[in-house]
């Protein structure tokens, strides 16, 4: 049987699930957070220790309830362990529609100029819309405007 071109080997999920473990336990050590080690990962869990092991070292592939359970712990949804550099002081997100997708980016740029020293002066708050992030393209505002919405489902929302 041929590989299929495009998706990952179930290695490399191995990797970026065991380095996303890594992640989360090293990001709950940096903030003195509890389950910030394997053993107690697992125990809050309710996982055993050595299947924490297992999946750091990348013996095992992850059952999905395993997934799961772990990702509770963090407050993430099991698939969010999935994606390749998890970064969870910010956890990916899944935009449905076009509208929902333009309107978490603009969310986002909203929150990253509160964030930032003197936050939003009186005429950045009347800007009509946020940059598309570096690298963003079909998922950015600008490509989301202007295009016609594509299922008559969605038309109706627009019409609403």
């Amino acid at each position: 049987m041929l590989p299929l071109v495009g998706y990952p080997s179930l290695m490399d999920i191995k990797r970026v699930v065991s380095a996303n473990v890594q992640t989360l336990l090293d990001y709950a050590a940096d903030r003195h957070l509890p389950y910030a080690n394997a053993k107690a990962l697992a125990i809050k869990a309710g996982l055993q220790p050595s299947t924490i092991g297992h999946i750091l070292k990348c013996e095992t592939a992850a059952k999905i309830d395993t997934l799961q359970a772990i990702a509770k712990v963090y407050k993430l949804e099991a698939w969010s362990l999935l994606i390749p550099n998890l970064d969870p002081s910010n956890p990916p997100v899944v935009p449905y529609t076009d509208t929902e997708r333009a309107l978490y980016w603009r969310i986002k740029s909203v929150a990253q100029e509160f964030a930032r020293p003197g936050g939003l002066n009186d005429e950045e708050q009347a800007a009509t819309g946020p940059a598309a992030p570096p690298g963003a393209h079909s998922n950015s505002p600008q490509s989301v405007q202007g295009k016609a919405p594509s299922s008559r489902k969605t038309r109706k929302r627009h019409q609403a």
